[in-house]
């Protein structure tokens, strides 16, 4: 009997033992998302959390500590009790830099900073649109980096939106618009705005980080012609 029980509780502890050691392998990953509208003057930061061995089958968890993006804390938005992200949305200045920072139950700090130069000036010969030659869109600042990418929304009269996505790096300040991509759209009086997108990543032994922040610029009117 005592052999017996001597043996429930080696076994005992040694699950006990393991279930320890697969939680501290368990890896902590966080997803930062970061959109400014220029337009409305309105910055909105999220954040969300996983624990896993690996990003497939990693499940989101509530936050043991605190998140913050420039010092600012994110609130936590619940559904049903269970935190679904970390939200913080006000009327703001753009920056230069955000950072986001993780504080865990430990007090040790995380931080994520994330720099995208905003495209909030643009413009097109004669602020027209020609759907048989296409047009240049020129904008002020740098060429976009490897890990950008560049939205060009083009609304018709009729409210029919039309995007075309282009991917750094490029080489100048100016894309190219093709003629086949205005097919879909009708003569007369529109407008354009920007979407900028720029995407990062940091890794470290017990934290993975993926962050994707987006630009939207002002909308410039413009005439769709052929």
């Amino acid at each position: 009997m005592r052999i017996f029980l001597f043996f429930t509780i080696l076994v005992a502890l040694f699950a006990c033992s393991n279930e320890q050691k697969s939680k501290s392998e368990e890896l902590l990953f966080a997803e930062y998302y970061l959109r400014y509208l220029e337009s409305e003057g309105e910055m909105k930061a999220e954040a969300t959390f996983a624990k896993g061995k690996d990003k497939k089958s990693a499940r989101k968890t509530d936050l043991e500590g605190t998140i913050t993006i420039n010092g600012m804390g994110l609130d936590p938005i619940k559904i049903d009790g269970k935190t679904l992200r970390y939200q913080q949305v006000l009327k703001a200045k753009f920056k230069d830099n955000y950072t986001f920072q993780f504080i865990d139950d430990l007090d040790q700090k995380t931080d994520h900073a994330i720099r995208l130069a905003p495209i909030n000036k643009f413009t097109i010969k004669s602020n027209t649109v020609s759907k048989i030659q296409g047009f240049t869109l020129e904008w002020v600042g740098s060429p976009l980096e490897k890990n950008e990418q560049l939205l060009v929304m083009i609304t018709d009269k009729n409210g029919k939106a039309h995007s075309v996505t282009f991917n750094g790096a490029t080489t100048t300040s100016s894309v190219q618009i093709p003629s086949s991509e205005l097919t879909p759209l009708s003569e007369g009086e529109g407008y354009i705005y920007l979407v900028k997108k720029q995407a990062g990543n940091s890794n470290s032994d017990k934290m993975h980080i993926l962050s994707e922040m987006e630009y939207y610029s002002d909308k410039l009117e413009v005439l769709i012609a052929n």
